[in-house]
């Protein structure tokens, strides 16, 4: 067993003594913990949403190579010392026929080529969570003119 795994192994142990400790003393509470301990390893969810070109399957598959996804870990659970990002790819914000697409996750990248249009803003109005990226940029006439207007 290497140092990472003995690490996520003694967290998960650490954890499950809490519990154990507070179901001892207050059962109500121990659910409240259990709930805690439960939100902590549910896998952040990501999606990345823009409109139909600005390159978001290439954005996701970036954000998935950098590491986001890790498989499931060991002892019934992802691995407790390292967060998991499940990273989803949006259908297209306003498409032709086309409908918005549903964003639910916890974080959302928003996708960009050009300055914001309405349909852009009407959508980034809604999200809490939200990481705006200006893709393609060097296709710019200007970039740093752009940018800067």
């Amino acid at each position: 067993m290497n140092g990472y795994d003995q690490q996520a192994r003694d967290l998960m142990e650490q954890l499950n003594t809490l519990e154990r400790a507070v179901a001892a003393v207050d059962p109500q509470a121990a659910q409240a913990v259990g709930a805690a301990i439960e939100a902590y390893l549910t896998p952040i969810r990501l999606q990345v949403v823009g409109r139909a070109g600005v390159g978001r399957t290439s954005v996701a598959a970036i954000v998935d190579k950098l590491g986001s996804v890790i498989s499931g870990g060991r002892y019934g659970h992802p691995n407790p010392i390292q967060r998991v990002v499940a990273v989803a790819e949006c259908g297209a914000v306003d498409a032709p026929g086309g409908q918005e697409p549903q964003i639910d996750a916890d974080m959302v990248v928003y996708v960009l080529v050009d300055p914001p249009r309405d349909a852009d803003r009407a959508m980034l109005a809604d999200i809490d969570s939200v990481v705006a990226v200006l893709n393609k940029a060097d296709t710019l006439e200007d970039p740093q003119a752009r940018a800067q207007s």
